[in-house]
């Protein structure tokens, strides 16, 4: 592994799967391997790898091809993304612009799309580090058979692929946590913060992080917190990242004022400093309908916080008791699962009185999910390579 480049195709967002693909490409970088990160235009994620002083590079990605599936919505548009992709094919083949790197390491399924000639005709390594159950039918099938190792996030990511693959890919597939570098809490932040939203230390403050999307689900947080018929405190942290995006958050806060808890419910853009908001909350809401290793979750636990989550992959290999938190019985695009959320939402006061336990979710993260072991491990797979 004498260079590496990772891509990750959100340019304009580092939510959990682009900040443990930061955090991987730094670690790597200061044991010496050559690290480059990549992405579909300059942003947030480019600028940030910029900001730890890893190399970066601009993979000028047309704007068309950059829209989500659900926004392609005409024939018309459909032809222009397809024209537009064969040109920008075309121009991999011809210009050959990462032929430099030995290996290549993939960070999310529209990248195998958008890069499919370059990786087919890639002489290295290719990555795929799995990070979300999210199977798209032909390219996931693709990216599988192009790949050299297939790394896992959480032993549940392995649904992404049908029966077939499991057998045809078992030789290539392994599981590997993501490891955390905490940074040290902002002690007058947290003060600041606990007098904004806790002044008297009376309420439980409720929190949740992640985009603000469907996919999120933080219409289900609203509803659960509103029938919890309490005085208390939820934030939640995340913007947007698409239009669609954008017209969810709007419902989220017509919904709290139809409710009247817009006084008690808190939309905070994306901020660096989550660590210091986890850090002054009680309990972490995650009502997910898709994931892969919630990394947020993770970083709840290290800031001492009760975790309530929906039924949803790469939890359980996070919560293992109810010390650390409370899994929902049912997934989050079931039926059942509001009446079920509420429920836990509800158990979960009662290990709030423990303040012991507080101390015991961080050593276990520091434990079970250290930065060290997670670089060691990385390497240790392609030492051969």
């Amino acid at each position: 592994m004498n260079n590496i480049l990772f891509i990750d195709s959100y340019y304009d967002c580092k939510y959990g799967a682009q900040k443990s693909m930061l955090s991987l490409a730094h670690g790597l970088s200061l044991e010496q391997v050559d690290v480059t990160v990549g992405s579909c235009k300059d942003g947030i994620l480019l600028k940030s790898a910029s900001d730890m002083n890893l190399d970066v590079i601009n993979l000028e990605t047309p704007e068309v091809l950059l829209k989500t599936r659900s926004e392609m919505k005409s024939f018309f548009y459909f032809f222009r993304y397809f024209i537009t992709l064969l040109c920008y094919w075309y121009d991999q083949v011809k210009y050959n612009k990462l032929s430099k790197y030995n290996s290549i390491c993939i960070n999310d399924i529209r990248s195998f799309l958008y890069l499919l000639p370059t990786l087919i005709k890639f002489k290295g390594n290719v990555i795929w580090y799995v990070r979300i159950n999210d199977r798209v039918p032909f390219i996931t099938s693709i990216a599988g058979w192009i790949t050299n190792k297939i790394v896992l996030i959480s032993n549940d990511c392995i649904n992404v692929f049908n029966v077939i693959e499991k057998k045809c890919f078992k030789d290539k597939i392994v599981t590997l946590h993501t490891g955390f570098e905490f940074n040290d809490v902002d002690e007058s932040l947290v003060s600041t913060l606990n007098k904004k939203y806790n002044p008297q230390q009376d309420k439980i403050i409720y929190i949740s992080v992640g985009s603000i999307c469907q996919r999120k689900n933080q219409a289900s947080i609203i509803d659960a917190f509103y029938k919890l018929n309490s005085l208390d405190v939820l934030i939640l942290i995340g913007s947007p990242t698409t239009q669609s995006d954008y017209e969810y958050y709007l419902l989220l806060k017509k919904k709290c004022e139809l409710l009247d808890v817009s006084h008690q419910v808190h939309f905070v853009d994306y901020t660096n400093n989550v660590l210091e908001y986890l850090s002054i909350s009680d309990v972490f809401c995650l009502a997910s309908k898709a994931e892969g290793l919630p990394r947020v979750l993770i970083e709840a636990l290290y800031a001492g916080c009760f975790i309530c989550t929906s039924n949803v992959d790469g939890v359980n290999d996070i919560i293992i008791d109810t010390k650390l938190g409370l899994i929902s019985n049912h997934k989050a695009s079931e039926e059942s699962f509001d009446s079920d959320f509420l429920k836990i939402l509800e158990l979960s006061k009662i290990n709030l009185n423990c303040k012991s336990h507080s101390h015991y979710r961080r050593e276990y993260v520091q434990n079970k999910f250290s930065f060290d072991k997670f670089i060691f491990e990385f390497k240790n797979i392609f030492k051969y390579k």
